[in-house]
């Protein structure tokens, strides 16, 4: 979606980077290692690194901390949400 928009490679390559994070036994360390430091704080700022915490807590910390950042760091993340709620359309469609 970010990419037809017509936004640069970096946010592009962030959106696919951070369920790495989240869901694999990537860090975000080998995210900035293997491709930098402007693509590792986009993913850092798209992903719950503590997910023992609760739903709750971990939503009320991601609309606080999403208020302070940059738009550009604000399109990868609100484009993640329209992923998953698309997502969510063709599993409820089916």
């Amino acid at each position: 979606m970010l990419e037809s928009f017509g936004y640069d490679d970096n946010i592009v390559m962030a959106r696919y980077l951070h369920d790495v994070v989240e869901d694999k036994k990537y860090t975000i360390e080998d995210i900035e290692r293997e491709f930098g430091i402007d693509i590792d704080t986009l993913v850092m700022d798209d992903s719950e690194l503590d997910k023992s915490l609760s739903w709750e807590v971990r939503k009320k910390h991601t609309i606080e901390e999403i208020k302070k950042l940059p738009l550009r760091n604000k399109l990868a993340i609100v484009s993640d949400k329209i992923d998953n709620l698309e997502d969510l359309f063709f599993k409820f469609k089916k």
